[in-house]
């Protein structure tokens, strides 16, 4: 006879699977630390330096900026939060309390604020992906963990995140972007791009600045409209692909050591017959500004847009 406690296991499953559903919604529910919001004056600068947290900012036409901490509900107390107006606008500090056990799992925070557009910004946090939107004043940030989204921005920029992606969509200004461990994208730059990663790819798109962008492990995509001012492209093992007017004025200097070398622009050599280098230098169009592109291991791929 067959206990009377007996589940078929295809109805187990599912009331296990209703089970871990159930607790997953639990876990990702959230409840407020802390609100507040502050009358300031455009043109000052937000300022947060986080133990953790997800920071997203935009800027608005509003001349308020407001603040707004969600989190877990089982780890409201062990934070400490202040916001306080300083003299050039507002600051944000969280902290762990001393008691904390930091191995807690989903002990994450949302960080939602709105400020001027065309406020500054300087973001800093030890854990969590940062993102910022419609501003119009320099943007400094850092993430120790977590990656870096960005919207219509206008100002200088630097960035960096020690293990995550940076994404850029529209910027008008100088810009420096550095991951140790991630992709950089940037679509729609105007102004000088500084970039650098360790382990990804590289991907560009503008319309003006000179560039130089550096990868230790990756592909490199440049679609350059502007007049050439400088550009460097360099990666240790992938292969590199830029696309320029047919117009630029630009000293070429075009190298691999293990791959081939395909343009339209200048005719590129080998060294010899057996060897698997090529290399490709000259003036285009009067010569300029220099155009370096150099890859250890990989392909180049240079054309006329």
């Amino acid at each position: 006879m067959r206990p009377f406690f007996a589940i078929p296991l295809f109805t187990f499953l599912i009331l296990a699977a209703a089970l871990f559903s159930v607790s997953d919604t639990f876990s990702q529910q959230t409840v407020e630390y802390y609100q507040h919001d502050f009358t300031t004056s455009s043109g000052k600068s937000f300022k947060a330096d986080t133990d953790l947290g997800n920071i997203n900012v935009t800027g608005s036409s509003s001349d308020m900026v407001k603040i707004l901490i969600n989190g877990n509900p089982d780890y409201k107390n062990n934070f400490n939060i202040t916001a306080s107006e300083v003299s050039d606008g507002i600051e944000l500090k969280i902290t762990f309390k001393e008691q904390v056990d930091h191995s807690y799992k989903n002990l994450s925070l949302t960080i939602d604020v709105s400020v001027p557009a065309s406020y500054s910004l300087d973001l800093k946090t030890k854990g969590g992906n940062i993102k910022a939107n419609n501003i119009n004043g320099e943007v400094l940030i850092t993430s120790y963990g977590g990656n870096i989204k960005m919207n219509s921005i206008t100002g200088n920029t630097s960035l960096t995140t020690k293990g995550g992606n940076i994404a850029i969509n529209s910027i008008r200004g100088n810009l420096n972007a550095f991951t140790d461990g991630g992709n950089v994208l940037v679509d729609a730059f105007t102004g000088n791009v500084k970039t650098q990663t360790r382990g990804g790819n590289i991907t560009l798109a503008g319309s003006d600045g000179s560039i130089d962008a550096v990868t230790f492990g990756g592909n490199i995509s440049l679609d350059y409209l502007g007049n050439n001012t400088g550009i460097n492209l360099n990666t240790m093992a992938g292969n590199i692909k830029a696309s320029i007017p047919e117009s630029t004025s630009a000293d070429l200097n075009l190298s691999t050591t293990v791959g081939k070398i395909v343009s339209d622009l200048i005719t590129p050599e080998k060294k010899s017959d057996y060897s698997t280098s090529s290399s490709a230098s000259g003036k285009i169009n009067g010569g300029g500004s220099p155009i370096t592109i150099e890859t250890n291991a990989g392909n180049i791929h240079l054309s006329k847009r």
